[in-house]
């Protein structure tokens, strides 16, 4: 295991995931199933990674509210450094999705005290940042905290995840100081105004425009259609791996944490891909957030 602390700095809230029983119909009540479970990107790449065996810190902000505590518990529980995360006299985030066969039909986000996080905070963990290992950036940070994380952490490898489509540019200045950039064809396509991908040969193409941006290394994630990986090295396509779809939640974030994983361990970026489609697989395939089985040797066997 490589050493020191990964420090993931960005959203934690809570997800609402509601499932029908059977078809959905629209414009009326579905008879089905709600579940609440901790989530929020920057969040979940935390418990992945310390599900991984990383030592990990998270920095985020969730509300002054009993929300806060189904976040905080279940991630502690995972391994995770929350005292980096704040109380802030603001509603928890929610992230409110309907899925339909275990894949998302619509959702709503509430960003409360995740945008509530400040440079000011930050700079209480400037020795945190300035000594880790690795630092994760999501765009759930406003833009000028997530300028502030990126300058106290300064010459440590950094990894960016753009989140969504709507908040991808608040990254777009920090992509020439990023190592590695994790993101969907849809956030690639808002950063370089190209069309977004759907296949192997178009979405080596955006990643490819991603690196133009200055990020050495992308990781482009296209859902059931695989991953793709530019960098100076070239370019690489991996197929997504078999897996029945029970949840899609947290897919993203869970190959954004095995990308990270294996790119901190230099390996090769067929291997990269490989790892992070494991990741993907094993976390579509469970009912939670985060797969409560992942970890290094489970990863490394799906992988195979």
């Amino acid at each position: 295991m490589t050493s020191g602390t990964v420090v993931v700095v960005g959203g934690a809230g809570v997800d609402v995931k509601a499932s029908p029983a059977g078809a959905l119909a629209r414009a009326t009540s579905n008879p089905g199933r709600v579940r609440l479970s901790a989530g929020g990107a920057a969040r979940n790449v935390a418990e992945n990674l310390a599900r991984l065996g990383e030592r990990v810190k998270l920095v985020a902000a969730v509300g002054d509210d009993p929300l806060a505590d189904l976040v905080l518990g279940p991630t502690a529980a995972a391994g995770v450094d929350v005292t980096g995360v704040r109380r802030v006299a603001a509603p928890t985030g929610v992230y409110a999705a309907v899925l339909a066969g275990g894949e998302l039909e619509v959702a709503v986000a509430q960003q409360g005290a995740a945008e509530a996080l400040t440079p000011a905070d930050l700079s209480r963990e400037a020795a945190t940042l300035r000594d880790a290992a690795c630092v994760v950036l999501d765009a759930n940070l406003l833009p000028e905290t997530a300028s502030e994380a990126a300058r106290l952490a300064r010459g440590v490898p950094l990894c960016l995840l753009p989140t969504s489509a709507a908040k991808a540019p608040r990254l777009a200045p920090l992509l020439p100081l990023a190592g590695l950039c994790v993101l969907s064809a849809r956030e690639a396509a808002v950063l370089t105004g190209q069309p977004a991908a759907g296949d192997s040969d178009r979405g080596l193409a955006v990643a490819r425009a991603v690196a133009r941006l200055g990020a050495r290394a992308v990781v482009l994630t296209l859902g059931p259609a695989g991953l793709g990986w530019w960098s100076e090295a070239g370019g690489w396509w991996q197929a997504a791996l078999p897996a029945r779809v029970v949840d899609a939640t947290g897919a993203g974030d869970a190959a954004a944490a095995a990308a990270v994983w294996a790119w901190r361990r230099k390996l090769e970026p067929p291997r990269v891909l490989r790892l992070a489609a494991a990741a993907a697989a094993l976390t579509v395939a469970s009912e939670e957030t985060v797969a409560p089985q992942l970890g290094p040797e489970v990863l490394e066997a799906h992988g195979r």
